[in-house]
């Protein structure tokens, strides 16, 4: 596991600041442990953090703990999507959904920020699968199309076609015909 920070205000579970800080647990990476903030899964710059830990937690649709050597509880929002809140319509199945895909795997996080709760903004890879936008495909969120500037071009384009698709295959949140996005729910 490799922890790498460049040009990003990414939060430790204490609230201080890992700006301008390199982390390395291992002296060699372990399978898979290839990641920096250059180097991601798809050959995509993030220009952030990336982190690989353990899910230990998945709150909702969209927000997730992971444990990270030597850091411990990482918080992230799935950047990119917005769930339903838990309170509505598909709330709970959007969590489910999520949770069934991660919880207790070991995931990889490249991330670009944090958010006004600070949470970690991250997509989220499982054997190199973005977990964000498998969310949208399965009908469980959003391509939240507010901060799509925070994504990479084709990002936003995969994000938004997905959705798409969701919306005319009515999978999950769309099979009712009546769902209303988390941002004019709250």
């Amino acid at each position: 596991m490799c922890l790498a920070i460049v040009g990003c205000d990414a939060r430790a579970p204490d609230g201080s600041s890992l700006n301008n800080q390199s982390y390395s647990p291992h002296a060699q990476p372990g399978p898979g442990d290839n990641h920096s903030a250059s180097a991601t899964t798809s050959g995509r710059y993030y220009g952030g953090l990336a982190v690989s830990g353990e899910v230990t937690k998945v709150h909702d649709g969209d927000s997730t703990w992971l444990d990270v050597a030597g850091v411990g509880r990482f918080v992230v929002r799935l950047q990119g999507i917005d769930s339903p809140e838990l309170a509505q319509d598909y709330g709970a199945e959007a969590g489910d959904s999520l949770r069934d895909r991660i919880l207790g795997h070991r995931v990889d996080a490249l991330c670009s920020g944090v958010d006004r709760y600070d949470r970690n903004i991250c997509v989220i890879y499982r054997n190199g699968v973005d977990m964000n936008i498998e969310q949208i495909r399965l009908g469980s969120a959003w391509h939240y199309k507010a901060y799509q500037n925070e994504q990479t071009a084709s990002d936003r384009i995969a994000y938004a076609n997905a959705e798409i698709t969701a919306r005319q295959n009515r999978r999950g949140l769309w099979a009712s015909g009546n769902a209303i996005a988390p941002w004019n729910y709250r």
